[in-house]
């Protein structure tokens, strides 16, 4: 467990995330007070981001296959 300080930041108060429980710089997160708790999660995207990030993803490496050949079988498959 980690621990840290609250500061002000302009006229907010902030919080500085310790590295191994940081989040990206520049990330959108939810705030939310449970209990007497406040918990930080990635926001969701929304439907038109996350089809934006599935276009701009290269399309996955083409693996290669031997050629199919079907067994050969000792009855007529009519």
């Amino acid at each position: 467990m980690s621990s840290t300080r609250i500061f002000k930041s302009g006229n907010s108060l902030a919080v500085r995330l310790p590295r191994g429980i940081a989040f990206d710089e520049g990330a959108e997160v939810v705030v939310r007070r449970q209990g007497g708790s406040l918990v930080v999660t990635p926001a969701r995207l929304d439907m038109a981001e996350l089809v934006a990030r599935l276009k701009a993803t290269p399309p996955p490496a083409p693996t290669l296959r031997p050629e199919f050949k079907p067994p050969k079988r000792l009855f007529d498959p009519r």
